[in-house]
């Protein structure tokens, strides 16, 4: 017997996004080495100071304040965070890159709010997908 899931809402097909293309890793379990900052890059939008000291929008930065990082396991994903990186730190994520460059994972340098709902729901808008149903209009 097969399980068929149904996802019908825009909220649970965001939901089913995060679940299914990405996986949760803990920074601590790198950040805790003493070459961490030799070894991690982060870039992301910049504030209003930072963007007008440095003369650019986007910029490297510190490491994101939420300790979970998230790590695409799917390639379509994946590719678009590479070949899009402005719109997806105009998302509010900040992109982790490893000591040769590459990237590795998502980062969101804030709390207290709903990732979702803030940050994947806009990548998945800026990715194009449209995997929900429209909501019916009420007729009067």
């Amino acid at each position: 017997m097969a399980i068929k899931r149904e996802y019908k809402t825009k909220e649970e097909c965001v939901g089913l996004y995060i679940e299914e293309g990405f996986n949760a890793f803990p920074s601590w379990v790198v950040a805790e080495q003493p070459d961490f900052y030799e070894n991690w890059s982060f870039m992301a939008t910049l504030d209003e100071y930072e963007a007008e000291e440095e003369g650019e929008e986007y910029g490297y930065t510190h490491e994101p304040m939420w300790s979970t990082w998230f790590i695409p396991n799917d390639t379509c994903i994946r590719r678009f965070i590479e070949e899009n990186p402005e719109k997806v730190m105009d998302c509010g994520f900040t992109l982790i890159y490893d000591k040769d460059d590459d990237f590795f994972a998502l980062g969101v340098d804030c709390a207290g709010y709903s990732f979702r709902d803030t940050h994947f729901t806009r990548l998945y808008d800026a990715e194009g997908l449209h995997w929900h149903d429209e909501p019916e209009e009420e007729e009067n």
